[in-house]
C-alpha cells in the first residue's frame, strides 16, 4: 500500500469543494490561490511503487 499526492485545479473543483480544500490548504500552510494548478505528485515514487507490484 501507497500513498501519493496529487495535483490541485481549483478552477476543475466545483464552488463548495474549492472553498473546503483551500480552507484544508490555508490550515496546513499550502497553496490557496485560486488561479493556480498545483502538480504535488512525485511520479519517481509512482513508478517505483509500480515497478514493485510488478515484479511481485
Amino acid at each position: 500500500m501507497a500513498a501519493f499526492a496529487g495535483k490541485i485545479d481549483y478552477a476543475s473543483c466545483r464552488f463548495l469543494d474549492r472553498h473546503i480544500i483551500r480552507c484544508i490548504m490555508w490550515m496546513t500552510n499550502g497553496p490557496t490561490n485560486p488561479n493556480l494548478v498545483i502538480e504535488f505528485t512525485d511520479w519517481e515514487s509512482v513508478n517505483a511503487f509500480a515497478k514493485r507490484i510488478c515484479d511481485m
